[in-house]
């Protein structure tokens, strides 16, 4: 058997009180009833170590992979973005290349609604792209 060892805290008028009482009706000095007691909290304590360690520590974890999700999406619509672009511009080349006559009301006209259609690509639902997203692939090290 292991020799007891003093452990001091301060508690609250009304917990003394409590202890004082509980102490008169089971016969148990206060050191006897405080050892029970901590030993009682302790043993139940696997329950409350999982709300109050591992909850925050799933949230954490939950949080980086959300985070990391929301990272691939903006690369991803930034690439999209810029490749959007590029296919405007390709396109206003081609069609001057095509009708060297055009008016600069037809070359905005055909701007607009290139970019209308970039824009729209941009915006769809993509099934290819909520499945890149979800796939599990490992976080690369940071540079």
């Amino acid at each position: 058997m292991m020799a007891n060892v003093q452990v001091q805290a301060r508690v609250g008028s009304d917990v003394k009180l409590n202890l004082v009482k509980l102490g008169e009706q089971t016969g148990l000095s206060e050191s006897a009833l405080v050892e029970e007691l901590l030993g009682q909290a302790l043993s139940g304590q696997d329950s409350e170590l999982a709300t109050t360690f591992l909850i925050p520590k799933l949230e954490a974890m939950v949080e980086v992979a959300v985070g990391r999700h929301f990272e691939r999406l903006a690369k991803l619509q930034t690439r999209a973005a810029i490749d959007a672009n590029t296919s405007v511009t390709l396109l206003m080349g081609l069609y001057q290349l095509l009708n060297p006559k055009a008016d600069d009301a037809a070359l905005h006209q055909i701007q607009q609604g290139a970019r209308r259609m970039a824009y729209d690509s941009l915006t769809r639902r993509s099934t290819e792209v909520e499945a890149l997203l979800s796939a599990d692939v490992p976080a690369r090290p940071a540079c």
